[in-house]
């Protein structure tokens, strides 16, 4: 079983208190990616960019990956997670258990961007033209000590949290108070 999050425990005004620690393992992922088109069919990815905080500890990251494009480069699932672990601090010794929550704007263009995406799709629900997780995906790991560790992952997006008349990036941000 995952570790979970109670949304109203833990952001009972709207906001994430860092002062309050979670026992839980858990990492938020704030996850986007820019890309280029290379022809009809395709996408070439530039950049990915995080924003992560981890509610064990209360440390809050981001970092921009540019990619080699021309090299056609795409990043899996599991080489994000390693990115997002290593931008965190967290160490080989405490990754295990950990649970990542992706969340971003349009999942579907993300997802599409990751080299593995034929192989996690058995795990997405498609939903109202996005893609996002309804249980954890466990992922096998293992760190640099030869460990084996087990991580899990979910994916949601944030476009389903508007009304359908502002699902549009545009129009979401005309909804945001000035």
């Amino acid at each position: 079983m995952s570790p979970k999050i109670f949304w109203g425990d833990s952001f009972p005004k709207g906001e994430l208190d860092l002062k309050s620690f979670s026992e839980e393992k858990i990492i938020l992922v704030a996850i986007d990616t820019e890309y280029s088109r290379k022809n009809d069919d395709e996408n070439l990815l530039l950049s990915l960019q995080y924003a992560g905080v981890d509610l064990h500890t209360g440390v809050i990251e981001s970092k921009i990956y540019y990619t080699d494009y021309k090299s056609e480069v795409r990043l899996s699932t599991k080489e994000i997670i390693i990115q997002v672990i290593k931008m965190l601090k967290i160490s080989d010794d405490e990754i295990d258990g950990y649970h990542i929550i992706f969340t971003c704007f349009y999942c579907v263009a993300e997802w599409a961007m990751m080299r593995d995406r034929t192989k996690i799709a058995k795990h997405f629900e498609f939903l109202y033209k996005t893609v996002v997780t309804f249980r954890s995906v466990p992922i096998d790991f293992t760190n640099s000590s030869g460990d084996k560790c087990i991580l899990s992952f979910e994916m949601g997006d944030a476009k389903l949290l508007l009304p359908p008349s502002h699902s549009s990036l545009d129009k979401a941000s005309s909804s945001i108070e000035r």
